[in-house]
């Protein structure tokens, strides 16, 4: 049990952070994956296919595009994954200096 009385359940923790790092994953395969892709039925050279092709690309690569929300996306999990992993490693410490006063006082 924790100084203040609580625990906190380390395998769930790690779980979580699992899923949000495999979420941070398949964000950023996204985000590579978008950058190579074309629309392929757009093949004619006419102007307004061409004028098609770049709307195209930049909906998937520009600015506010698939791509960057995929970019953002994976920033903030890692923002979480990181904030997430400092908060446990302080827990743990806690619980350490706890057990630690605990033991101590039990000598």
């Amino acid at each position: 049990m924790g100084q203040d009385g609580f625990t906190v359940d380390q395998d769930l923790i790690r779980q979580g952070l699992e899923e949000l790092r495999q979420a941070r994953d398949e964000a950023r395969d996204l985000e590579r994956q978008i950058q190579y892709l074309e629309p392929g039925e757009l093949t004619a050279e006419d102007r307004n296919t061409r004028g098609a092709r770049e709307v195209f690309q930049r909906r998937m690569t520009g600015d506010g595009s698939v791509r960057s929300a995929a970019a953002e996306i994976r920033l903030r999990l890692d923002e979480r994954i990181r904030a997430y992993e400092e908060a446990v490693g302080e827990y743990a410490r806690a619980e350490d200096n706890a057990n630690a006063e605990q033991r101590g006082k039990e000598s």
